[in-house]
């Protein structure tokens, strides 16, 4: 029987005028078949407008990462999530 499960890889903060990049992998015997981040913390909605997002994209064929540049002058956490479908 086909089954999806989500995996999270672990947060990371981003200092203001830095990058950061994350990468989440399915475990053994599951296949990424799409994937995206979540950005947990942030201060304004204009805070947000000044975070970019400069990949979002499979790794191999078990991983999803992504990585942004945070333009704002405070900090942001942001995590990494990975749609996993069995191969059995």
């Amino acid at each position: 029987k086909r089954q999806v499960t989500t995996v999270q890889s672990s947060s990371v903060t981003v200092s203001p005028g830095q990058s950061g990049y994350r990468v989440a992998y399915c475990p053994t015997g599951y296949l990424a078949t799409g994937g995206g981040h979540v950005i947990a913390s942030y201060t304004s909605i204009a805070q947000r407008a000044l975070i970019s997002v400069y990949t979002a994209r499979p790794i191999g064929t078990n991983g999803y990462g992504v990585g942004v540049v945070n333009g704002s002058n405070s900090g942001l956490t942001f995590n990494t999530y990975v749609y996993c479908l069995n191969s059995n």
